[in-house]
């Protein structure tokens, strides 16, 4: 009896993850197109710029669950620093150096994932920068699309350390960016 409960429970779930995945897909499609026609790219857009902020090291080391973060930094850090279904990249400390500021041209077709450095010291320096909704949910936008970001991009973040974030994975729950390049 007690396997055919389990059986029974695992069929019900499987269901239930085939129908939420696929209608989420098709969700996320539609509001990303309803969340960038109705707001804008303005919307991830800080209307000021800081003035000399410090790096992301720096700025989140201190910081607590929801405090307030202000930081500098360039995209990348990883291979594909941008996420492409919703708002979201990864960023690095100013402190990595990547590949196309060794002085040797070309010699790395993605400089932005500082394959050339340290990987315990990118790993260190790095945050997860994301803009979510009013329920915490992900954007559903293409930030590439909508205001241009790409990798290898010195950017400023204004945003609040997410409750989840840990030293070892920073999560940044964004208000704002300035691309600076």
């Amino acid at each position: 009896m007690k396997t055919k409960i389990s059986i029974l429970t695992l069929l019900a779930l499987g269901m239930v993850f085939t129908f939420t995945a696929c209608s989420k897909q098709g969700e996320t499609a539609v509001a990303a197109d309803s969340d960038a026609q109705s707001t804008g790219p303005s919307q991830f857009l800080l209307d000021s710029v800081p003035e000399s902020p410090p790096g992301v090291i720096e700025a989140v080391q201190d910081a607590n669950a929801g405090d307030a973060v202000v930081f500098t930094g360039r995209v990348g850090g990883v291979r594909d620093p941008l996420m492409k279904e919703f708002a979201a990249f990864v960023i690095a400390d100013e402190i990595v150096v990547f590949c196309d500021e060794m002085g040797d041209d070309g010699h790395c077709s993605m400089p932005w994932d500082a394959c050339c450095e340290d990987p315990a010291k990118v790993s260190a320096a790095r945050a997860f920068v994301q803009f979510v909704d009013e329920s915490g949910a992900p954007r559903p936008v293409n930030l590439e699309e909508a205001i241009g970001l790409a990798a290898n991009q010195n950017v400023i973040v204004k945003g609040r350390l997410a409750p989840d974030s840990t030293p070892e994975n920073r999560i940044i729950l964004a208000e704002g960016i300035t691309i600076l390049q």
